[in-house]
């Protein structure tokens, strides 16, 4: 069966939402918005939507379906639904795009595998030509102390100082090469004879390294239009974006420094007359780069990015916080969507009338189609959804190939009959799904009091804002004055000065009559302290302490000091006698500079027979019988 043909039985579970709502799944008669033209349930295609490719690979008008599979290191080639050839690759692969390179009048273009440091580009699916990053460069000091080593002028020691200083020169460091940073790393752990070894294996070798390609896309050269001459672009591993001219043996013409290594390309336009790439960084966030410059405009996120899909109106990015958030060419927030599950890849969907549509695929096997804010279908297949690419296929337009995380191989066909119009398409579901928008208000009547009120606030407006403003005023002053009362009476629980800066915190233990007072004292300034003074006053002539006062010598920065005392209720006290108060002043001075208050939990009143125990430690069991009494101080 061909692409271009639908197929009468659905395969899969295919659920649609398009034309004038929600389709049942069971009732046939309703326009499906998605047709069904194949299903392979052991394809074996494990890919992202980076290594999925439609392709005019032969120059015959009938596109195919290229498949880069990573975990089996082979290019796979679809013709219709019939697996036409199969490649072997060398290294496993990163990406996968094609671009036209020549004027010719028979347009043929060429595939490029990214894998490691090379891109390996085949045309008529035959290899064609390798290309590889060059070298990265390193500063001639690091060079020299290398040189050294290899001369043995210099020490290990001595080397791996001066990398080090060179590692930290300048705001941002110097970049030094892998074998250096394992050289400083084993200096600091290794033993001695494995340093020796290290330094023996790299004596004599050059201070060369190379990179590796993390995401490649195309970009047009100066005409946007189909088979047209295209640029590459290339994002590396050391934070770098190439623009690669294939006409030139893909030479690189521009090189872009990025903040952060990326991870993922969206470009629109052209590179001769106005071009915008929209970069995902690895650190989470999104950078622009406009006409071969990176402009100051970072889109910070609120979760870690997925997916990115930029157009000539907006920027959309997925993120795993289950929301797709959209962005003028500013660098501003739009609006945003809110997703049912978490998001798995992301696509672009244009056709001749529109343009700005993207294509989510979610991880409950939901593929959801949006014309910018509003939901215009949706499609369900029965597991979770890996890899999604829209375009021609074969001689049919819009279709669209969806992989899934069993390895799986979807075909739809966009039906003819579909409605794209998003306010026809969503009218019925945004009433299925906020049914309270057409429930009205609670509002409550105006009042006399209310017009009234509202009449004297237009009258007299500048009056009552007048005083408003004193009252206002008025509560200031009041509180700087109890600030000030409170840091000069020593009333407050911290002190500070220019000296040091003391915290109190003081607690009561136990249930009664017998308690245990403790407090505790801590100095988080930068100096000790000398000569204070503790000084634990009450007003009840019912409370027995065994220590009212205690001499500090000195406080330390950053240490806590503790100190504890017993005490004793002997009487019922009232609500003002359940307090009392730790005064901390110094040896020459009688005002306090900080004080903590605690308050007793209420007591039970004693009777006789359990004062006189209490006072004397024991009853009496005979006449021999020796009694110790409690003497308090």
């Amino acid at each position: 069966m061909a692409v271009g043909e639908a197929s009468t039985s659905a395969r899969g579970e295919p659920s649609a939402v398009g034309g004038d709502g929600e389709a049942p799944r069971n009732d046939k008669s309703a326009p499906k918005f998605w047709l069904d033209a194949y299903t392979d349930r052991v394809a074996n295609i494990h890919a992202r939507s980076d290594c999925v490719c439609l392709c005019d690979v032969f120059g015959d008008f009938d596109k195919r379906l290229v498949v880069v599979d990573g975990s089996q290191k082979k290019l796979k080639l679809w013709k219709g639904t019939t697996l036409e050839a199969e490649l072997k690759l060398v290294d496993n692969p990163v990406a996968l795009c094609s671009v036209y390179g020549d004027n010719s009048k028979r347009r043929i273009p060429a595939l490029c595998v990214a894998a490691g440091p090379h891109i390996y580009i085949y045309r008529n699916l035959r290899a064609y030509y390798k290309f590889t990053l060059p070298d990265l460069e390193f500063s001639d000091r690091e060079k020299g102390i290398w040189a050294d080593l290899a001369q043995n002028k210099v020490s290990i020691e001595d080397a791996c100082d001066q990398l080090v200083v060179l590692r930290e020169e300048g705001p941002k460091g110097c970049v030094l090469s892998q074998r250096s940073n394992q050289l400083i790393a084993m200096s600091i752990s290794a033993e001695e004879r494995e340093i020796d070894g290290f330094v023996a294996r790299c004596k004599g070798q050059p201070v060369l390294e190379q990179t590796a390609i993390t995401c490649i896309c195309s970009i047009a050269k100066s005409v946007q239009e189909e088979a047209s001459q295209e640029n590459l672009l290339v994002g590396t591993e050391n934070a770098k974006l190439h623009v690669i001219d294939p006409v030139k043996n893909f030479e690189i013409i521009q090189t872009i420094d990025l903040p952060s290594p990326p991870v993922q390309l969206a470009a629109t336009g052209a590179i001769s007359v106005e071009y915008k790439v929209a970069v995902l960084g690895r650190d989470g966030k999104v950078y622009t780069v406009s006409d071969g410059h990176l402009t100051p405009h970072v889109l910070d996120l609120d979760a870690h990015p997925i997916s990115i899909i930029s157009s000539n109106k907006f920027v959309a990015v997925g993120c795993m916080n289950k929301t797709i958030y959209f962005y003028n060419l500013l660098g501003g927030l739009v609006h945003n969507i809110y997703l049912p599950d978490y998001l798995t890849c992301m696509e672009r969907f244009s056709t001749e009338h529109h343009a700005n549509m993207i294509l989510v695929g979610l991880k409950n096997g939901e593929i959801r189609l949006y014309n910018e804010i509003m939901l215009c279908s949706v499609t369900r297949i029965a597991e979770s959804i890996r890899a999604m690419k829209f375009g021609r296929f074969g001689r049919e337009d819009n279709t669209l190939v969806v992989t899934t995380s069993s390895g799986a191989l979807d075909i739809k066909i966009l039906a003819r009959a579909a409605k794209l119009n998003p306010s026809a398409a969503t009218s019925k579901l945004l009433q299925e799904q906020v049914p309270e928008q057409d429930v009205p208000l609670s509002i409550p009547k105006k009042t006399r009091v209310y017009v009234e009120q509202t009449k004297r606030e237009r009258e007299k407006a500048s009056e009552m804002h007048k005083g408003f403003q004193r009252d206002l005023c008025k509560l200031r002053l009041s509180t700087a004055r109890a600030y000030v009362k409170t840091i000069t009476t020593g009333q407050g629980l911290i002190w500070s000065s220019n000296e040091a800066s003391v915290i109190i915190n003081a607690s009561v233990f136990g249930l009664g009559p017998d308690f245990k007072l403790e407090f505790t004292l801590e100095n988080n300034g930068l100096k000790a302290l000398h000569d204070l003074r503790a000084t634990i006053t009450f007003t009840s002539k019912g409370l027995k302490l065994e220590k009212s006062q205690f001499n500090i010598s000195t406080l330390l920065p950053s240490v806590q000091y503790s100190f504890t005392t017993n005490l004793r209720c002997t009487s019922s006290m009232g609500a003002e006698e359940q307090q009392l108060k730790v005064l901390i002043s110094r040896q020459e001075s009688c005002v306090p500079i900080l004080s903590a208050v605690v308050k007793l939990p209420a007591v039970e009143q004693e009777d006789d027979s359990d004062q006189l125990q209490a006072d004397f430690g024991s009853s009496h069991h005979g006449v021999n019988s020796n009694a110790d009494m409690l003497v308090m101080g």
